[in-house]
């Protein structure tokens, strides 16, 4: 992968923010279009229960600019016991939409139960499996940050997902040649600071960085997302910057019309 950075949210088709953030006229078909272009990734969660068409997977892309990218969520039925065999359906269905989405397509999530114990041999089977996607690991449990589970995704070439909770909690494990962060709505702008901070710092090493805020009440996660990519613009140098609404603005998509309100 490049040395580029990618952030959004994780989802993009959220009711409250029809009105709010996305304009009130908007119908669902709108919505990723109108995302697009204020982001340039999205972590689509919705494969977790079921992965779409590949037609789906083509009209998404072609409703996308082109530097916009998907990271697509594994479904349950791989993750649930971190395994590809027996559930080959699933594993088809995974890589004909990755596919289908062709150069639109991220890193896919894998989220490891966090009651799941440590097993390196097991991850190993299963990225084995998984060999020409790349994978961004999201395990809950510490167990699975021991040296014999980030030999296997450093091997393998997955990333260990930082789950940037709190300020200054990105865990140092680089295994491969890029970073996915999951971040949490803070509302504290001193939040927001550090973790631009620390994605930029990610960024000049020559790391390509995913980033994405997780659902919030509101608007709060969208918001969030776009401070976090301004303050983060502002860190790298040549970089266009993604500019949020400031206080009292009314920021706009770019179509006639088209006025954006944030929520109170």
């Amino acid at each position: 992968m490049g040395n580029s950075v990618h952030s959004g949210t994780c989802g993009f088709a959220f009711r409250d923010w029809v009105g709010a953030f996305y304009p009130a006229a908007a119908g669902s078909g709108d919505l990723l279009h109108l995302y697009s272009g204020r982001f340039d990734a999205v972590e689509l969660g919705a494969t977790f229960h079921r992965v779409p068409s590949a037609d789906t997977a083509r009209a998404w892309a072609a409703d996308t600019p082109v530097g916009f990218r998907f990271c697509v969520k594994a479904p349950r039925a791989l993750t649930r016991r971190l395994q590809a065999s027996g559930a080959g359906e699933s594993a088809a269905a995974l890589r004909a939409f990755v596919a289908a989405l062709g150069g639109r397509a991220g890193p896919v999530l894998v989220q490891i139960p966090g009651s799941m114990p440590a097993e390196p041999a097991r991850l190993d089977r299963f990225l084995a499996a998984l060999a020409g996607l790349p994978v961004a690991v999201e395990a809950r449990h510490p167990a699975w940050r021991s040296d014999a589970c980030l030999r296997v995704l450093s091997r393998r070439g997955a990333a260990l997902v930082a789950d940037a909770g709190a300020a200054g909690s990105l865990p140092p494990e680089i295994t491969t040649d890029f970073a996915y962060l999951r971040m949490s709505a803070s509302r504290n702008p001193d939040d927001v600071a550090v973790r631009a901070e620390q994605a930029a710092l990610l960024a000049r090493r020559g790391v390509e960085v995913w980033a994405f805020v997780r659902p919030a009440p509101g608007t709060a996660a969208a918001l969030e997302a776009l401070e976090f990519r301004l303050g983060l613009d502002r860190r790298l140098a040549g970089r266009q910057a993604l500019r949020p609404p400031g206080r009292g603005e009314q920021p706009s998509f770019g179509g006639p019309g088209e006025q954006i309100l944030p929520r109170a």
